[in-house]
């Protein structure tokens, strides 16, 4: 490894060059965001100034159907419609000046022109109620709709103009939204590359890749050496019983049993691997609902029950009825089962196990109790650790792969519950763990 003030250096440069691409990203979205705050309100002032436009061609062509009706017609209620929709020309007018300070030479026309055909309104207006013929207004008509066809035009003129400039802006948004886009990609990519380039002159400096190798390497030759021997035995028993069809003697029935021994713990360090691989890729399934303990409790115990015979050691069970738990069956089932599966297996002859479940507080209190030579202080901290083996497994030759407690801290732990052991040598052993009451 490097000395440390060349791996302090490292990691001071890498944090510099972190820090000075983090910052000229952030000027550079500084400059496109206000860029793009600029297009967006000068887009949202056209389109304004579009609909003002609109708002006041619609108006001229109310007032000069209102114009024509009442000089056709007549009539005080044509009139005052007439004289109302006058008097919001001239607001839609200044609004749309207002709004379009760069296109004086169009809005100064359409200007002129309302104040003109405005103008000979009013006069065709007073002559009509002075009581002039329609006939005799038609020379002032033909003048008045000249003047409106050609205000329309100007405001088509002028509509066309802002059409053109919203065309403009928008485009100009859309390039500095692409410009945005590249220069945050830009950034992200720098800083990436930045970090990426510190990782790996860090990492170069660790032996962390060493330590993984390792514990790989020992996995990996626990495993042959753990599943070769059952593997054999099995074998052997099942070509012996293969090949003779007559009834077991004895003799055959021990090599049968073996296998079936060596087959069941082969099963069990398998499972363990599966469950193990489940856990670490985010497969294992835990579906929480409200359960009989009892029930799940007794069940594990009677499956234990001919094994823990089979060795001379007795086992008791105590629960009180209607006991209910927020938890998943079958991770319950296989965490109780592998508990007593371990005290079985170092519980001496003509000793005894119990099982008992029972509240503390809120929660499901369950313990596994055993005669066993019990757990020695060293190893009461890491037994749940995955791949340790305890001190008293190598003592009774019992080796698994050492991920059976391990799988329970997990289970114990995704069911909202905590696990642990209490044990004094020669006094035999504790588990206990807990689960939410229900």
């Amino acid at each position: 490894m490097r000395p440390a003030s060349a791996l302090r250096r490292r990691l001071v440069l890498s944090f510099a060059a972190a820090a000075v691409a983090l910052i000229g990203l952030g000027t550079l979205a500084t400059w496109t965001g206000t860029g793009l705050r600029q297009a967006a309100r000068l887009i949202d002032r056209t389109q304004r100034v579009i609909a003002q436009i609109e708002a006041l061609g619609t108006g001229v062509d109310r007032v000069e159907a209102l114009k024509n009706d009442y000089l056709v017609v007549g009539g005080a209620a044509r009139l005052a419609a007439y004289n109302t929709a006058t008097k919001l020309i001239e607001p839609l007018f200044t609004e749309a000046r207002t709004l379009t300070p760069g296109q004086h030479r169009h809005i100064d026309e359409v200007g002129l022109l309302i104040v003109e055909w405005l103008g000979r309104s009013d006069s065709l207006i007073r002559r009509k109620n002075a009581g002039q013929q329609p006939q005799s207004l038609d020379p002032q008509v033909s003048g008045s709709r000249r003047v409106v066809t050609d205000l329309r035009d100007e405001l088509a003129s002028l509509r066309l103009e802002e059409d053109r400039l919203l065309d403009e802006r928008i485009n100009t948004l859309r390039q500095r939204g692409t410009l945005a886009m590249a220069v945050t990609l830009a950034g992200a990519a720098l800083s990436l590359i930045v970090m990426i380039w510190g990782a790996a002159q860090t990492l170069r400096d660790l032996d962390r890749r060493l330590a993984l190798e390792h514990m790989r390497d020992e996995l990996t030759h626990h495993i042959n050496h753990e599943l070769r021997g059952p593997a054999t035995s099995l074998v052997m028993a099942l070509s012996l019983l293969k090949d003779d069809k007559k009834p077991l003697d004895d003799e055959q029935r021990a090599i049968v049993e073996a296998g079936l021994r060596s087959a069941e713990h082969l099963k069990r360090m398998t499972d363990d691997l599966l469950d193990v691989t489940r856990l670490e890729t985010g497969k294992l399934r835990v579906e929480i609902k409200r359960i009989d303990a009892g029930a799940v409790l007794g069940l594990c115990a009677d499956s234990v029950r001919s094994a823990a015979a089979s060795r001379g050691v007795s086992l008791a069970y105590e629960a009180p009825p209607a006991l209910f738990v927020h938890a998943d069956p079958i991770r319950m089932r296989q965490v109780v089962c592998n508990l007593l599966d371990n005290a079985i297996k170092f519980t001496p002859a003509e000793g005894s196990i119990r099982l008992r479940a029972e509240r503390d507080g809120v929660d499901l209190l369950v313990t596994v109790a055993d005669t066993g030579p019990g757990i020695p202080a060293v190893d009461l901290e890491r037994i749940f650790d995955r791949l340790y083996q305890s001190q008293r497994t190598a003592q009774k030759g019992a080796l698994g792969l050492g991920l059976g407690l391990a799988i329970c801290r997990e289970l114990i732990g995704r069911q909202g519950g905590r696990i642990w052991a209490e044990s004094e040598p020669g006094q035999g052993s504790l588990l206990r763990f807990t689960l939410p009451a229900a």
